[in-house]
């Protein structure tokens, strides 16, 4: 689903925090940000572009785990893992109002956080497909020539014009792609690959496996990151020359 799966660990115990990171990076396909406190969580949420967020409740310094899932929940809506060491019933009874994917009592063991982790992932992503406004339409091919400027999909039975200017990126869901456009999204049954083939080179970019992007619409970038109207979406380490040189750097 995710060319790199960018994992958020809340962990005060150090050594813990490194295994957990050991673990969880072994899967080769993901890179896990730690954190030991609830600001320096906000922090990572804030610059990169997380999926999953694991997290222990108990912390020094104030906040915990279970004040990040809320936040969370409210500006994120991504699946949340607990892993803690803590496991009677005021803590579960705090916990479960944050609908966490998993609660695991540590010790950990490796085949349990990846399987959770595997689960809450494809839970999620079942849950996104079906809470989208416009559900498999199926993309038609361009009306006239490749030179044109849109191209039609189908959204509920009736045939929708949209125009490549107004879309601001592309991302891969499994079987799906969902178009993200200046004032609506769409999700369709069609692959990142074809998609891009419909599209004028000129103006649109792949940026990962994941992403297409319109170069138009970029409001800021960094070595690792693009921001368009406030979306943060990842550069993979093999496209980065290229999407540099088309910005001219």
């Amino acid at each position: 689903m995710y060319e790199i799966l960018n994992v958020l660990l809340l962990e005060d115990e150090v050594l813990i925090a490194n295994d957990f990171k050991e673990i969880i990076e072994e899967a080769g396909n993901m890179h896990v940000y730690l954190a030991r406190y609830y600001q320096e969580a906000l922090e990572i949420l804030s610059t990169h572009q997380i999926q999953i967020c694991l997290l222990d409740i108990n912390l020094n310094g104030g906040k915990s785990g279970i004040d990040l899932a809320t936040y969370v929940n409210v500006n994120y809506k991504i699946p949340i893992i607990y892993i803690t060491s803590y496991s009677d019933s005021a803590t579960i009874e705090s916990a479960k109002h944050t609908f966490p994917s998993s609660f695991l009592v540590k010790p950990v063991g490796k085949s349990q956080i990846m399987a959770c982790i595997d689960i809450a992932l494809f839970s999620s992503a079942q849950i996104e497909l079906k809470n989208q406004k416009t559900i498999m339409p199926e993309i038609e091919e361009p009306i006239e020539s490749a030179v044109n400027d849109y191209f039609f999909i189908k959204d509920n039975s009736i045939n929708t014009k949209i125009n490549f200017d107004d879309i601001l990126f592309i991302e891969s869901k499994r079987n799906y792609v969902t178009l993200k456009t200046l004032n609506k999204q769409y999700t369709i049954r069609f692959s990142l690959k074809k998609v891009f083939e419909l599209l004028p080179k000129e103006n649109f970019i792949q940026c990962s496996n994941q992403y297409i992007v319109n170069l138009k619409h970029i409001d800021s970038f960094s070595n690792s990151n693009i921001k368009i109207k406030g979306h943060q979406i990842t550069i993979s380490r093999n496209k980065k020359s290229d999407l540099f040189k088309r910005l001219k750097l």
